[in-house]
């Protein structure tokens, strides 16, 4: 079997060389292409990418990532697509794992994880690597991940690809569209790359801001166009985060109604009970991540992970709530 493997780029000088390196490990001439798509890097993205054999197209179309992938999947000469981030190590032997997928060669669609390494020690980078290994770990099928994915040409193709006006989580859209073709993406736990992302503590809100903000659009333009067939699969992915958020708002009554006493009780419980029980769910719901953040960082990083990922929320509860409201306003302007 043969393979385009494409990476598509953006200033990325900082982690470039890492993820050629690693997929310098797997190539053979004879059977795999590699493109490198640029997308307008002002950096030495492309000085280090033309150290290594591979294939460099530029996009000077437009500055987003959907359009530089769709750019390298257009541009690919086999039907077998591999996408790998630039920001991504690969492990040596990704071909074998993907290949030892249960029925690989009917599978349209195989995804991948992000694993628990990073080369970035700070807090915040190594808190968002836990959790998005943790948000995709026991998924079995119909998650998407570009940042490690394979998908045959022909079928990327005919959904559309990336929908290039989609800032960010463009996977996420994907996979929709995909699951309204009736086609099922299968999720490979044992296909993992090493995700090389910094974050310090305002790139991360920005991060989880924009991307819950996204989740609202991409939910809208689904709907109205009625690919979201399964609503399963959305809220499966996103039952957790759910379900914190809903907790974090009832503490947040909770805790305004014991500072100004609107309600002295709920149902005959104190405010003091009620809140005690929120927090208890809460850490139940979160008890995995606690236990694999003590197992892999220590007990201080899985204790900040556990009070900081209630900024997140929050973070998140006001992104999906200027999300509808942007929204709303829209479709007002309209009328």
């Amino acid at each position: 079997m043969k393979y385009s493997v494409i990476i598509p780029t953006f200033n990325a000088e900082k982690t470039i060389e890492y993820c050629l390196n690693s997929v310098k490990s797997f190539y053979n001439e004879n059977t795999m292409e590699v493109i490198i798509c640029d997308n307008q890097s002002n950096d030495n993205t492309l000085k280090i990418a033309e150290k290594f054999p591979f294939k460099i197209i530029h996009n000077n179309k437009k500055q987003s990532a959907s359009s530089t992938r769709n750019l390298g999947a257009i541009s690919s000469t086999y039907d077998n697509l591999i996408f790998i981030d630039s920001d991504c190590v690969a492990p040596k032997n990704i071909i074998t794992i993907l290949e030892n997928t249960p029925n690989f060669n009917d599978s349209k669609c195989i995804a991948g994880n992000f694993s628990s390494k990073n080369i970035y020690k700070n807090f915040f980078s190594l808190y968002k690597t836990s959790y998005t290994h943790l948000k995709l770990k026991n998924k079995r099928m119909n998650v998407s991940n570009a940042a490690i994915m394979f998908i045959k040409k022909k079928y990327f193709l005919e959904v559309g690809m990336y929908d290039e006006n989609i800032i960010t989580m463009e996977d996420d859209e994907f996979s929709i569209r995909f699951q309204a073709k009736g086609y099922t993406t299968v999720f490979n736990p044992n296909l993992e790359v090493d995700h090389y992302k910094k974050y310090d503590f305002i790139s991360l809100t920005k991060n989880d801001f924009s991307r819950a903000k996204q989740l609202v659009t991409i939910l809208n333009i689904n709907l109205k166009n009625n690919h979201v067939k399964d609503y399963s699969n959305w809220i499966g992915l996103y039952l957790r985060g759910l379900i914190n958020c809903l907790l974090i708002m009832l503490n947040i009554i909770v805790l305004s109604n014991i500072i100004f006493n609107y309600v002295p009780s709920f149902g005959g419980h104190s405010n003091f009970e009620f809140l005690i029980l929120t927090n208890l769910i809460y850490l139940l719901n979160n008890i995995d991540i606690f236990w694999f953040n003590l197992r892999t960082y220590g007990l201080i990083f899985s204790l900040m992970s556990l009070f900081f990922q209630i900024f997140t929320f929050l973070t998140i509860i006001l992104a999906l709530f200027s999300g509808f409201v942007e929204l709303i306003f829209k479709k007002l302007s309209k009328t």
